[in-house]
């Protein structure tokens, strides 16, 4: 896989971490 190919994912993951916390 490519760095272009896995940023967006990383982004992704971020961000349901974050939506995660404000839930908990």
């Amino acid at each position: 896989m490519t760095w272009l190919g896995l940023m967006p994912q990383l982004f992704m993951i971020k961000h349901f971490i974050k939506l995660f916390w404000f839930l908990q």
